[in-house]
C-alpha cells in the first residue's frame, strides 16, 4: 500500500521496433524533458522527484506553486519540460531556461487511495477530473502511425503507445508502454576508423575537456563515398587513441579529433552509446562544438 510519502520510481516503456496502430493502445506525445513524479498537496506543498528518487523542486523553483493548481492531494507522473518557441527544448531545460512547465500524463494516488491497480484509461479519466488545472498530456485522437507522422513533421521527440488496460507498476520497464522515437540528427567528432571489408568510424563528443566514446557508425556510406572518405581520414591519422578512457583495438586507425561527421541515430543507450547510428556525411560543425550534453538528452527514460 502506498502513501503520499512513498518514494515511487516511474513505470518505463521499451523501444518499439517500428510504429504501429492498434485499438488496444492509446497514443501520446513523448516529451523531451526530465521524468518526474509530482507529490501535490493543495494546502501544503509540491515535491518533484526524479526517476532515480532525487529531489527536483529546488532546480525548478518556478514550479513551486504547482500544488495550488489542484484541489485534492495527489501523486502524478509526468515530465518537466522547457518550451522555447512553442517546442520542447532539452538544452534550455538543462540550464533551467525557457518556459518551464510540468506536463502530467498519469495519476498514481488520490486522497489516500492508490490507483496503481486501475487500468490506464481509468487513471487518465481521473486525472482529467482532478488535474484540470495542470498541463495534461492525454491520448491523441488518432492512430499510432498518424500520430508518429505528425511528431516527425513537427520535429518532436516521438510518441508513446500505451496499452489501455495496463496497470501501473513502479520501476518496471514493460512492453505495455512502447516508444516510437523519431530518428535524431547530430554531429560527432571522428576519433578513429576501421577499414577492412567495410568502413566504420568511431564517434565521440567532448565532455569536460575529454573525448567521450559514443560507439561505431558503420552504415549509410555509399560505395562511391567510402574511398574518398578514407582518403580524407588517412590524412589525419595519429598513433594514440584520442578517447578517454582509451580504447584498446589494434585494428583501428586513430585520428586527431578535428574532423566531424553528420549522423542519424535512434537513441542513446544506458551505457552512453549511439543505437542504430548511420552516416550522413562529413560535418561542417567544429569539433569543439560537439558536446556530450547534446547526446545526454537521448538517454532512456
Amino acid at each position: 500500500m502506498i502513501s503520499f510519502n512513498s518514494p515511487l520510481r516511474p513505470m518505463l516503456g521499451i523501444l518499439a521496433d517500428a510504429p504501429f496502430s492498434s485499438p488496444d493502445y492509446s497514443y501520446e506525445l513523448k516529451w523531451d524533458g526530465y521524468r518526474a513524479i509530482a507529490y501535490l498537496d493543495p494546502k501544503r506543498e509540491c515535491r518533484l522527484q526524479s526517476r532515480s528518487l532525487k529531489p527536483l523542486s529546488a532546480k525548478f523553483p518556478s514550479l513551486g506553486n504547482l500544488h495550488r493548481q489542484v484541489e485534492k492531494q495527489l501523486i502524478a507522473d509526468g515530465e518537466i519540460v522547457s518550451f522555447v518557441n512553442g517546442k520542447p527544448d532539452f538544452s534550455a531545460l538543462a540550464k533551467a531556461e525557457g518556459v518551464i512547465a510540468y506536463v502530467a500524463f498519469d495519476l498514481l494516488w488520490l486522497e489516500g487511495e492508490s490507483l496503481l491497480d486501475l487500468p490506464l484509461w481509468r487513471r487518465q479519466k481521473q486525472l482529467q477530473k482532478v488535474g484540470a488545472g495542470l498541463n495534461l498530456s492525454l491520448p491523441l485522437a488518432t492512430d499510432g502511425l498518424s500520430a508518429f507522422a505528425q511528431a516527425e513533421q513537427l520535429g518532436l521527440e516521438g510518441i508513446m503507445a500505451k496499452a489501455k488496460e495496463s496497470l501501473y507498476v513502479p520501476g518496471l520497464r514493460t512492453s505495455s508502454w512502447q516508444k516510437f522515437k523519431v530518428r535524431r540528427k547530430a554531429t560527432v567528432v571522428l576519433g578513429g576508423y576501421l577499414w577492412k571489408k567495410e568502413l566504420s568510424v568511431l564517434a565521440g563528443a567532448w565532455q569536460g575537456g575529454e573525448l567521450k566514446y559514443l560507439g561505431r557508425v558503420g552504415s549509410g556510406f555509399s560505395q562511391q563515398e567510402k574511398g574518398k572518405l578514407v582518403g580524407v581520414l588517412a590524412r589525419h591519422r595519429q598513433p594514440a587513441c584520442p578517447f578517454r578512457p582509451p580504447l584498446r583495438d589494434k585494428d583501428v586507425f586513430w585520428l586527431t579529433p578535428v574532423l566531424t561527421g553528420d549522423i542519424q541515430y535512434l537513441e542513446v543507450t544506458e551505457s552512453g552509446k549511439l543505437r542504430h547510428a548511420s552516416w550522413s556525411g562529413l560535418g561542417e560543425k567544429a569539433s569543439a562544438d560537439c558536446r556530450w550534453e547534446e547526446f545526454a538528452r537521448g538517454l532512456p527514460d
